[in-house]
């Protein structure tokens, strides 16, 4: 068994819908390319050498996660350190992608051991992942809010 085999586990769920937060910015290339691994400057802070290109995602429990990430990329896109965006900012630079045919490509975090952010829950893939669906503008502060993604703090 190897490390990642002790955290992860292979999604089997046909119904499972996944969820990755992005800057609008990004959705042109995303839908073209596909959504692709890579290291992120975050990653790389966080695991150093450890770091392997993945995409990661989160299912409907995970909604904070996707709402955290979405809010980071917010803030550094209007370079505001500990600025909690607007609905204003999120319905102009946001933007949340839809994964369903795709999720039987994500491994699904199993360990109660925390690993930096990844908790049990997320998803990652070392594949290129096409994006079923983009949430935007109202659709996405709609979803914000139903899965009470922001506890609260979205004003």
């Amino acid at each position: 068994m190897t490390f990642r085999d002790f955290f992860y586990e292979n999604t089997t769920d046909d119904s499972l819908r996944l969820y990755h937060g992005t800057l609008i910015d990004n959705v042109p290339s995303i839908l073209a390319q596909g959504l692709t691994p890579t290291v992120g400057k975050f990653t790389q802070e966080l695991y150093k050498k450890e770091a392997i290109p993945a995409v990661f995602a989160s299912d409907s429990k995970g909604a904070r996660a996707v709402y955290c990430a979405l809010s980071s990329q917010i803030q550094r896109k209007l370079n505001k350190g500990n600025y909690i965006p607007s609905s204003a900012d999120i319905s102009k630079h946001g933007a949340l992608l839809v994964i369903h045919t795709n999720a039987g490509k994500f491994n699904k975090h199993i360990s109660n051991q925390n690993m930096g952010s990844i908790e049990p829950g997320n998803y990652t893939s070392t594949e290129t992942i096409t994006i079923d669906n983009v949430l935007k503008g109202n659709d996405l502060l709609q979803w914000i809010k139903d899965h009470n993604a922001d506890e609260g703090e979205l004003r």
